[in-house]
């Protein structure tokens, strides 16, 4: 896209349809980085394998957001549901949880950096304190499917 295509594109673009590209950029780069960088031994191995699809929801009204479920071991499913960008204190929110539990699921939160607003990042947030805040990396993520492999795989200590 050419200089004069982008600014054209920037000037006819609705703050709703810029939150919504953004939104849809960074889940689709957050779905990559667990697929195809995280876990990505695990996909090759057969041990996971995620399944993609559309969100229906009247509230993307321009572009496609996806969710995406995590199968472990063909018999568990971790989801990862895209709520929204209306979310106060956060450019948007994800919904992570174990099949079955959606109640005791963790919020992924899109983060604007305050030094920077081009700058985003994603924490997971387990409650609604400060502390209840980790950022949410290869470490965090893997951390989290372990504890929930543990509390609901019913994994035989062999």
């Amino acid at each position: 896209m050419s200089f004069g295509e982008k600014l054209t594109e920037l000037n006819t673009m609705t703050e709703l349809e810029r939150r919504e590209k953004i939104w849809s950029r960074e889940l689709d780069e957050l779905y990559d980085r667990i697929t195809e960088n995280w876990l990505k031994e695990y996909v090759e191995a057969g041990y996971v394998n995620p399944h993609f699809y559309r969100v229906e929801s009247d509230e993307y009204e321009y572009y496609d957001i996806m969710a995406v479920e995590v199968f472990l071991a063909c018999k568990f499913r971790v989801v990862l549901e895209p709520v929204g960008i209306n979310v106060t204190g956060a450019f948007g929110i994800t919904d992570l949880y174990w099949e079955g539990h959606k109640d005791e699921k963790v919020s992924l939160l899109l983060i604007q950096n305050e030094d920077d607003s081009e700058k985003l990042y994603w924490e997971i947030w387990k409650g609604r304190k400060q502390e209840d805040r980790i950022p949410l990396n290869k470490e965090t993520f893997e951390s989290l499917l372990n504890e929930w492999l543990e509390r609901w795989a019913e994994i035989d200590n062999v």
